[in-house]
Formats: structure tokens, sequence, C-alpha cells
């Protein structure tokens, strides 16, 4: 390759991002590893600061499956909490949607500190069809 071009992956990928720099997209990576990892991934990428990356942050004792995710951020309800902070112009309905699932997770937390194993909601959730 001559010195100074471009490799063609690299030009497709400007090519892309070219129309992503205008785009305000925000989204949440939950990532099973470390979220650094993803930073520097989209390191000098058009709007990095639109994706909230989340995964395995270690830190302190873990008592049970729920527990870890909780602690990472990652359990589902801190991800409906994130997502609903990505939608604009209806804050006064994401909020209290918003305010409900954090504060489950609080009290799904208190329970587990309190019993030190997952509730029966979370160990026996299944998917409704």
């Amino acid at each position: 390759m001559r010195r100074g071009t471009r490799p063609a992956w690299r030009q497709a990928a400007s090519t892309r991002n070219a129309s992503a720099t205008a785009d305000s997209t925000r989204g949440t990576l939950d990532f099973h590893g470390c979220p650094p990892a993803v930073h520097q991934l989209l390191h000098g990428r058009p709007g990095p600061e639109r994706f909230q990356v989340r995964g395995y942050v270690e830190e302190g004792t873990i008592t049970t499956p729920y527990e870890l995710l909780a602690s990472d951020g990652v359990s589902r309800h801190d991800l409906a909490v994130t997502a609903l902070g990505h939608l604009y112009g209806r804050a006064s309905v994401t909020g209290d949607l918003a305010t409900a699932h954090a504060r489950h997770r609080d009290r799904l937390r208190e329970e587990i500190r309190r019993t030190g194993t997952d509730p029966a909601e979370i160990t026996e959730w299944t998917w409704q069809r």
C-alpha cells in the first residue's frame, strides 16, 4: 500500500461514519466483559458520548446472580431505566416508570441482602407467550 493511502475498509468506515456524525441516536451496550474494552473501540469515532456501556465491574462481594447484575448496573431494571432515559418528549411518563423500575430493583436488592438468595420472581421468571 502506498504511504498516505487509506485501506479500503478504513475508507468504507469513514463513509459510514459521515452519516452517523449528525445522528443523535443514543444507545446502551450491555457488554459481557469490562466496559473499557468497548470504550476503546468507540474512541476516535463520531459521537462516542452517545453510548453508555455497561458490563462487569470487579468490586465488592456478590451474593447472588441478580445482585451481580444489579451491582454492575445491567439488571433488567437498570436497563429499563436507561432505555426510558433515552426517550425524548415524554418525561412525565418515562420518569415515573423509570422511578418504579429503580424502586423495584432496590426492593429486590434489599430482599437479597436479607435472605441471601434471589427471590422467586427472579429465579422462576419466564417469557410470557
